[in-house]
């Protein structure tokens, strides 16, 4: 018997769940869906042709357990794109959503997105990066999303936060069939998710409910069409940007204006920083086009996105936690005095640095006084405190870590081994 009854009034919601030779995050997918409480989901499953069968037993076994559940297995591999086009293609849902095999839901992620979509047309919670290699449940910063404030000041908020798992957010099948008759390019999931902003909508609730699954912090380059010549091909999705935001209805003229050269300032920008290894002489033309372009920035009044590596951090201590502590530990107190511990002696580190540095330079720099707003971080903290306290203090010490590490590497000077590459 399916222990989730369907619910007459609860509009069907198809989950398409694209595999290959990836048993283990199948089976955790598998157990993040069926574990909804939204009960009314058709779940289907498209295995492009994995070559070992333990993949092939895990769905089947999820089959027979759930009668939501149904497995396809192609004939042979047919590439990503098209396993994602078969899926949608066979959706019966009211609303549609890829479940990659890497991430993970909350019980209640379908049920916060039918319930927040409203008359959008994709819907999308709160997200954390879940990085396996290093137990992270990582912060992300927060994206306020929602056709209230108009498709200009989403189309900005996406584009300087840009989030490209937003993908993966639940939407309208009906506004999603174009999907079938598209060719999938480097940065289509910007372009998609911008289109989807600027003509029907785009909602983000603030519950974190999803959790973006990345095995190591070391940068992954997957390129939809590999070279050897280049890392990422940016002229589709520019292109197809720009054509998406001109022709919106939703916006007027200064607006399509100052939204294509926010545009343009965003595909040079990521060109300038993931080609700069085999792109060189491209690369220091796309710099200039940058400095040109921040140049004429008060004419566009728009603000303007860091390079891609940039790390946005929180400004809530306990927040400050996820970015560095595995999740395991920010329940744990024993392991939060030591983290504690750990950084209040990376703090008198760093101080004893400034002070060197500030007597190598001759007065040039002041040494950290005595009323250095570190001080009060370093007191121990106080017996029986809870782990909401403790991950206070711990994450005002990481914070204190990062700020001096930036004065450190401002005070090198130029060359020295301990300074960061720009």
């Amino acid at each position: 018997m399916d222990a989730h009854p369907p619910s007459p009034r609860a509009p069907l919601v198809t989950v398409g769940i694209p595999t290959y030779n990836r048993p283990d995050g199948l089976r955790r997918t598998l157990e993040c869906i069926r574990g909804q409480t939204y009960p009314n989901l058709e779940i289907l499953i498209s295995d492009n042709c994995s070559t070992t069968p333990e993949t092939r037993a895990v769905a089947l076994a999820h089959q027979q357990a759930d009668p939501r559940v149904k497995y396809h297995r192609q004939d042979a591999n047919i590439g990503l794109e098209a396993n994602f086009k078969y899926l949608l293609a066979q959706a019966r849902g009211e609303y549609y959503f890829w479940a990659a095999d890497d991430d993970e839901w909350t019980p209640d992620f379908v049920a916060v997105c039918v319930a927040k979509i409203g008359d959008a047309g994709s819907v999308m919670t709160g997200m954390r990066n879940a990085i396996r290699s290093r137990g992270l449940l990582r912060w992300k910063p927060p994206l306020d999303l929602s056709p209230e404030r108009g498709a200009f000041a989403n189309a900005v908020a996406f584009l300087n936060n840009a989030q490209p798992s937003l993908f993966y957010g639940i939407h309208r099948t009906a506004e999603l069939r174009r999907f079938l008759q598209e060719r999938m390019y480097d940065y289509y999931d910007y372009f998609f998710i911008l289109r989807q902003i600027l003509t029907v909508g785009f909602k983000t609730a603030p519950d974190v409910c999803f959790n973006v699954g990345i095995e190591s912090d070391a940068p992954i380059f997957k390129p939809a069409r590999p070279r050897t010549t280049a890392v990422y091909e940016y002229k589709p999705f520019l292109r197809d940007a720009l054509r998406a935001t001109l022709g919106a209805r939703s916006l007027g003229l200064f607006q399509k204006l100052r939204l294509a050269y926010l545009l343009s300032y965003v595909a040079v920008n990521e060109f300038a920083h993931f080609e700069r290894e085999l792109r060189p002489f491209h690369t220091r033309l796309a710099n200039l086009t940058k400095r040109a372009l921040r140049l004429v920035r008060p004419l566009f009044r728009v603000p303007l996105p860091a390079p891609p590596p940039t790390m946005v951090l929180p400004t809530d201590p306990a927040d400050l936690c996820t970015m560095f502590v595995p999740a395991a530990k920010l329940t744990d107190p024993v392991a939060l005095r030591a983290e504690i511990a750990d950084a209040q002696r990376e703090v008198r580190a760093k101080l004893d640095v400034l002070r060197n540095l500030s007597a190598e330079s001759g007065g040039r720099f002041p040494p950290p006084g005595p009323d250095d707003s570190s001080a009060p971080l370093l007191a121990a903290a106080p017996p029986g405190a809870d782990p909401g306290a403790l991950r206070a203090q711990l994450g005002g010490l990481l914070m204190q870590l990062e700020e001096k590490e930036a004065v450190i590497q401002r005070r090198l000077p130029r060359g020295h081994p301990s300074k960061r590459a720009a």
